[in-house]
């Protein structure tokens, strides 16, 4: 995949301390709105010299991973000759605390029922690995 197709991230964004409403993939809208302690993600591409965007060229089997805080997202894909394709996990830190969010997370995981703070101790979240 060429750089110019590569998923994006704004450098440093997972840092800022600043918690950002996530977006739908289909429509670009906030899942909520007007919820405390929670921002809109800026209009990134209308001011791109102001951020520092990191991509890159990428070929088969490559791997990109982030904090799932970066704000991230993806160019369009005109021109190119072949889709987009990607895979898409989630890896927690054992040090990961189950959050609330007043909207439907997604995945939603509807079918755990742990309280805020607890850790991430349920068979959806299996461990791969200790130290």
């Amino acid at each position: 995949m060429p750089k110019r197709a590569c998923p994006e991230f704004i450098a440093g964004s997972h840092a800022s301390g600043v918690l950002y409403y996530p977006r739908l993939f289909a429509s670009h809208e906030n899942y909520s709105k007007d919820e405390d302690g929670f921002e809109s993600v800026p209009d990134i591409d209308a001011h791109r010299e102001q951020y520092d965007i990191l991509s890159w060229d990428l070929a088969p089997g490559d791997c990109i991973a982030f904090h799932m805080r970066a704000v991230h997202g993806a160019p369009p894909t005109t021109g190119l000759k072949s889709r987009r394709r990607g895979f898409s996990s989630r890896w927690l830190g054992d040090d990961a605390r189950f959050a609330t969010r007043p909207w439907t997370t997604s995945p939603p995981f509807e079918e755990i029922h742990l309280n805020p703070g607890d850790a991430m101790e349920h068979p959806e979240f299996p461990v791969v690995w200790r130290c």
